[in-house]
């Protein structure tokens, strides 16, 4: 009897297990498909449907917006940092492409003023009956004792000790040392150096010497009560058969000691600046 009775029992177990069990997947997709196609119809064709749904959206988007915020604020941080190393990285180019223009400007004007200074050095050579060559400054020596420059042309150039150099504003110096290929020029501002002179205003011959200041000459054993004046220029005498008659020397510019019976002080001020050369001419006398 309790045998018949189980096996009544897992009978009854089992057609109710069969009665309660769940919709099979097939019938949840059908009427997933027929839900769908009821909300398409509404939605196309009932006014209220659109009114529900509007007011569903109105409700949702607040919830929809606040699930971006971390999106959206993560992306404007990433723009922001984004469009600074952007920035950085523009700003360093545009320094650097300043930095380049800068650089070929000064090249530019260094070009300039070298091909101006070669201009009048060309000019100056046409205007005087020698025989000139252009020499290029290489090195220099300037101190109180000495005032010396070297320059590319020597003894295969036909350069000879006693030479006299000038370039487009006047007497620069003359040849002391010659090797086959450079010369050392003295200048005339050095304490060895001396010029016969000749003051355009009047012919009065005088005897300059550099005494150790830079662009400056002195007048020698002229005394105080002699006819010379700040402001008159003096040019190459042509004695002496160093220095060809009738190039630039200097201005007078003060005159010191006016004494009767004394030699006056005076300074003379070079045309040419010796510090700033690059260029100069070497003469020979022309056949």
């Amino acid at each position: 009897m309790a045998v018949i009775y189980l096996l009544k029992n897992n009978e009854h177990n089992h057609m109710k297990l069969l009665f309660t069990k769940g919709p099979s997947l097939l019938i949840r997709l059908m009427v997933a498909v027929l839900l769908s196609s009821i909300f398409i119809f509404l939605d196309s064709k009932v006014a209220q449907f659109k009114i529900v749904k509007n007011y569903l959206n109105n409700a949702v988007e607040p919830i929809q917006m606040l699930a971006n915020t971390p999106s959206e604020i993560t992306s404007y941080v990433y723009n922001i940092f984004k469009s600074k190393t952007q920035l950085i990285s523009d700003n360093t180019s545009l320094r650097l492409k300043v930095l380049k223009f800068k650089a070929n400007e000064i090249q530019i004007k260094a070009l300039i003023n070298e091909n101006n200074r070669l201009r009048k050095i060309l000019e100056s050579k046409e205007r005087h009956p020698y025989k000139q060559t252009i020499a290029e400054v290489m090195d220099v020596t300037f101190n109180s004792y000495v005032k010396k420059v070297l320059i590319n042309k020597g003894s295969n150039d036909g350069v000879y000790v006693g030479q006299a150099v000038v370039n487009s504003l006047g007497v620069v110096g003359q040849i002391v040392s010659v090797s086959l290929n450079t010369s050392t020029l003295l200048l005339l501002d050095d304490p060895n150096s001396a010029i016969p002179a000749v003051n355009i205003r009047n012919d009065m011959r005088v005897i300059l010497s550099g005494y150790g200041k830079q662009n400056m000459l002195q007048v020698n054993n002229v005394l105080g009560n002699s006819d010379i004046k700040v402001g008159d220029e003096l040019y190459t005498s042509g004695l002496g058969n160093k220095y060809p008659r009738g190039y630039p020397i200097g201005r007078v510019i003060s005159i010191g000691n006016r004494n009767n019976k004394e030699f006056a002080d005076i300074k003379v001020q070079t045309f040419v600046h010796f510090n700033r050369l690059h260029y100069v001419l070497l003469l020979w006398k022309r056949d």
